[in-house]
């Protein structure tokens, strides 16, 4: 399948930022040789800044008469850029649609993802399954899961990969987040970025996720 059929943003993610982004930049040359159309802008930095956000900004408010694909592509996510998407991503220019490359998951802020769909044609390791069934998530599976995480010591990147992990369970069981959950999540990742200990961090996450799917059992 295209991913191009649907004009649905989305967050890419690839082994090779660069291998893929002029990967997808060929794909749409030649789809507007064939339609004598403007059909993509596309910008690449190995480091997207906080001034690369606003150039992406500034290609999606050129007019065009045709839909348009804004193609991001970087190896690192600043997270004050990302902030700076936001705003686009969500109520983005008519007509305009973005393909966003990254090479990993736990980079890209949870406010970021939640726009966006996701797309994950890495063939590294894949994100491992959250281990609570969240969907029957009770006190006692909290207790748990801190428990036997803080028999570990890991270092910040596999502690995003957890909240990765989450963020991706939450979503693949249509578990409702408003937007101060997501705020949390946000902070979670700029915690492990920090080296807080894991199960601080998993505390208001979890904590989080019970309420609302309580609440979502209530309200069914």
């Amino acid at each position: 399948m295209n991913i191009f059929e649907e004009q649905h943003s989305f967050i890419l993610l690839t082994d090779v930022p660069i291998d893929t982004f002029n990967a997808l930049k060929c794909s749409l040359e030649s789809l507007r040789v064939s339609s004598q159309q403007e059909v993509y802008r596309a910008y690449y930095n190995e480091i997207f800044e906080l001034e690369d956000a606003k150039e992406i900004i500034r290609m999606s408010f050129l007019q065009s008469d045709s839909n348009i694909w804004v193609i991001m592509g970087a190896r690192i996510y600043n997270h004050y850029a990302q902030n700076c998407l936001l705003k686009i991503l969500e109520e983005p220019p008519l007509n305009v649609s973005f393909a966003m490359i990254a090479s990993n998951l736990s980079a890209i802020l949870p406010t970021v993802r939640s726009r966006l769909r996701i797309i994950d044609e890495r063939v590294g390791k894949p994100i491992e399954p959250f281990p609570i069934d969240l969907e029957k998530i009770k006190f006692n599976d909290i207790y748990n899961f801190l428990k036997e995480i803080s028999k570990h010591h890991w270092n910040k990147e596999e502690v995003k990969e957890k909240i990765a992990s989450l963020l991706l369970e939450v979503a693949k069981k249509n578990i409702p987040l408003r937007a101060n959950d997501l705020d949390c999540f946000n902070k979670a990742i700029a915690l492990a970025e920090h080296f807080e200990k894991a199960e601080y961090i998993f505390v208001p996450l979890l904590l989080r996720i019970l309420r609302n799917v309580r609440n979502n059992s209530i309200k069914v």
